[in-house]
């Protein structure tokens, strides 16, 4: 009883998988509810019989209706389901290659430590439908991923975006933390700042496909300084289109590197005058 107690209690707790799976059996339930009002019910029976009284154009909006709350119901089912699994495949690589780190070895595959586009994009469908509820002029000004490698050899994500609203002249920061958004999410004063000036719009870091190539391009190309170091990589939209990847690491003589995406192209400098290579 008692670990049944427990198991409802982490279903509760906001940035708990279990949290998720019981939103999953939710989603599910509410489509089988809606499955047996709808073809095993004594009043919807009268009802379907009323509603073939009714002309071709009222059943066909009542069909698509109809055909939308399944559509709806079965597509959040799947995407909730891909994205506990992506999710837990994403921590199971980042605890692998942590161990690999403490053994002095070098991280395996740099793409282990990258979160997939599906991910960034389901983080930033829920951070923007928060942001359209403070205000619904808003509109995206920076999409950053970061990455850190800590001294304790600890892999640590997280993601954040900031929204603009002309209306309000203010903007706001949502963060993950690692890389779940806590529902319900609170916004707390601080995560809101004024802005009397309108901030350039800028695109989803996964609007360029080539994104995680460029990713992993950028640490390969820094993998010699970097190999056992600690260090804080930034990965971000920068100035509308472009792709940014800025490393900092936490070594004497003190590194930075930075690389640039555009139109699949990678460069080194803010001019785009030293192309590296296309991705």
């Amino acid at each position: 009883m008692i670990n049944l107690r427990n198991i409802k209690n982490k279903t509760k707790e906001p940035l708990s998988y279990l949290s998720d799976v019981a939103q999953v059996g939710s989603i599910l339930w509410n489509l089988v509810v809606t499955f047996i009002i709808f073809f095993n019910n004594p009043f919807t029976i009268k009802l379907k019989n009323r509603i073939q009284e009714f002309n071709v154009i009222i059943k066909l909006i009542l069909g698509s209706i109809l055909i939308y709350v399944f559509w709806y119901l079965i597509n959040s089912t799947f995407n909730k389901m891909k994205y506990i699994l992506e999710m837990n495949k994403l921590l199971s690589q980042l605890e692998k290659e942590s161990i690999n780190l403490t053994k002095n070895q070098l991280i395996e595959n740099y793409k282990n430590i990258i979160p997939s586009t599906f991910l960034l994009k389901s983080i930033y469908k829920d951070f923007k439908l928060i942001a359209t509820k403070w205000s619904s002029d808003c509109y995206l000004t920076e999409f950053d991923l970061n990455i850190w490698l800590r001294k304790n050899n600890k892999i640590e994500l997280e993601v954040k975006n900031e929204f603009f609203s002309k209306k309000k002249e203010a903007c706001i920061n949502l963060n993950t933390i690692g890389m779940k958004i806590p529902h319900p999410y609170v916004i707390n004063p601080s995560q809101i700042k004024c802005c009397d000036f309108s901030l350039v719009q800028t695109e989803p870091l996964y609007s360029d496909k080539k994104w995680r190539k460029f990713v992993v391009e950028g640490l390969e190309r820094t993998e010699r300084q970097i190999a056992g170091r600690e260090f804080y990589l930034s990965i971000h939209s920068w100035l509308g289109k472009v792709k940014r990847f800025y490393l900092d690491s936490y070594f004497v003589p003190h590194r930075s590197f930075t690389f640039f995406l555009l139109n699949g192209e990678m460069f080194k400098d803010h001019g785009y005058k030293e192309k590296i290579i296309s991705l």
